[in-house]
């Protein structure tokens, strides 16, 4: 019994220090590249920003792609093919304004050459059955990008609808690579060959015990 409960213990710590490990990591990528904050005159902008109608014959997604938007650009970094894909993580802060749900849409993407835009939607900036005078925050993640050539380019994030929402602050991290898979995750799969092993040897000692 000991050995088993040995091995247990083992198995938490274990799990304990990979978890640490995979926070400072994120599980977005490899590498935090870079962290932005929406300038507070931009966010200003927000709360009068007017959503413009959507043209018939659209589909949702080109209604987002298509419609007019509150833009910010990052500054302009360099980004590396080898170190693709390049994801951005996007979360925001704000405040209800009645009961019910907050809803924001964006497209996300990115700046090339100083003009060039490429962009997806980007939605889950969102909250729910929010409560009037609720304090919301909300992350979401960008699909990943990867890049062919080494280039020069700058994130771009647009405002394109918000409705029951006072935003107070958006924040994006840019993160490079994919997120390593830990140990722990891939023995997940085996989760119940795992149980298995542990209950056939606590059979095992329980016999030995009656002998």
């Amino acid at each position: 019994m000991k050995r088993v409960l040995v091995c247990l213990i083992g198995i938490g710590l274990l799990a304990a220090a990979d978890s640490g490990a995979q926070q400072k990591q994120g599980k977005y990528g490899k590498v935090l590249v870079a962290e932005y904050r929406v300038p507070s005159d931009k966010v200003l902008k927000y709360a009068t920003f007017k959503p413009s109608a959507p043209q018939p014959g659209q589909n949702k997604i080109e209604g987002v792609l298509l419609a007019d938007t509150e833009e910010w650009f990052g500054p302009v970094i360099d980004v590396k093919s080898a170190a693709s894909p390049y994801t951005m993580v996007v979360t925001l802060v704000g405040t209800a304004k009645a009961d019910g749900d907050a809803l924001t849409m964006w497209q996300a993407g990115w700046r090339l050459d100083g003009s060039e835009r490429r962009y997806t939607a980007l939605s889950g900036l969102s909250k729910l059955g929010a409560k009037a005078g609720e304090r919301i925050s909300v992350t979401a993640a960008s699909g990943p990008t990867r890049f062919k050539e080494d280039r020069k380019v700058a994130v771009a994030l647009g405002l394109v609808n918000a409705r029951n929402v006072e935003i107070s602050s958006v924040d994006i991290e840019l993160w490079s690579g994919l997120a390593s898979t830990s140990w722990l995750e891939t023995l997940g799969a085996f989760s119940y060959l795992l149980v298995a092993v542990i209950l056939a040897g606590l059979f095992w000692f329980w016999r030995r015990r009656r002998e």
